[in-house]
């Protein structure tokens, strides 16, 4: 049995018999701001914010100082790594230097020194394993010494067959 159409339905009409809804009112103009130097008026709970906001201000400082620093142990030892960035890995990182360092180490140890030394920029590409972060992060501890503060790692890992082809 074949279904029936049915007629569109016509769109309703509005109901005029109704009165028309007051027009609304335009947004009231903001209150004036108070002259410069004036106190603002504090709303219920203001005074209690800004004492709590002084406790969180006071304990953070506390924790971020940490007190005077300790006495040079071995002055020698300071010039040497002040000095020379392999000196300063070999002498305070003995555990993580453990090895020579090859011809290829001590490439990129120069390259970082003069990155760290004058701000210059070095890229350092080397196989996996072959200490380039562990370099990189013992070279940023050397900041004490006076250099900049800042020195940008980015690294990328890949899978051992993942080709890297420029294209």
């Amino acid at each position: 049995m074949a279904k029936k159409k049915r007629p569109a339905k016509k769109p309703k009409r509005p109901d005029r018999s109704k009165p028309a809804p007051p027009p609304v009112p335009p947004p009231s103009p903001p209150p004036p701001s108070p002259p410069p130097g004036a106190v603002a008026r504090s709303s219920p709970g203001d005074d209690e914010r800004e004492r709590k906001a002084g406790q969180s201000r006071d304990r953070a400082k506390s924790v971020r100082e940490i007190g005077p620093l300790p006495q040079i142990v071995d002055p020698a030892r300071r010039e040497k790594g002040r000095k020379s960035l392999r000196a300063f890995l070999q002498l305070y990182f003995p555990r993580r230097f453990r090895l020579a360092f090859s011809s290829a180490h001590l490439i990129a140890i120069e390259r970082m020194e003069s990155c760290t030394d004058s701000g210059e920029l070095f890229a350092c590409a080397m196989p996996r394993g072959f200490g380039k972060t562990t370099m990189a992060e013992c070279a940023v501890q050397r900041d004490p010494y006076g250099r900049p503060a800042t020195v940008p790692i980015s690294g990328r890992t890949a899978a051992p067959n993942e080709s890297h082809e420029l294209s």
